[in-house]
């Protein structure tokens, strides 16, 4: 399971919570969780490995996501988080466990947005 920071009265999800959802589609990627500074482009991956949510972004040109790239590089962006719907629950070990949700967007954390999640990265992985 993925818990945000180890304790009590926390949420956590199951391993495969999001794979229907991530199967389906119509995931977004967006800065500080404002679906109106939504970038554009596509996942070229997204998937549940080994209890972690891992994905890759391919981003179009733009003025909006240079400015992105830009933050990411100087390391201003460093983290991300998710929306999600609640789905099926479950009560384990004094915390709620998402054993199925739908994943709605990932985000990009800016130095204004502290992630809800323990331990998310975001980088550039350079083509070419």
């Amino acid at each position: 399971m993925i818990d945000r920071d180890g304790t009590p009265d926390h949420e956590a999800f199951a391993p495969n919570a999001f794979d229907q959802s991530i199967a389906g589609g119509e995931q977004i990627l967006c800065l500080n969780h404002d679906r109106s500074r939504k970038l554009s482009g596509s996942f070229t991956r997204l998937a549940n490995g080994a209890g972690r949510l891992v994905y890759r972004f391919t981003l179009m040109d733009g003025q909006f996501e240079r400015s992105i790239l830009d933050q990411i590089r100087s390391r201003r962006i460093r983290h991300c988080s998710i929306a999600f719907v609640p789905g099926e629950q479950e009560w384990r070990s004094s915390m709620t466990v998402h054993t199925r949700a739908r994943l709605t967007e990932i985000s990009l954390c800016g130095a204004s947005h502290r992630p809800q999640w323990f331990g998310t990265q975001v980088f550039v992985a350079e083509v070419g």
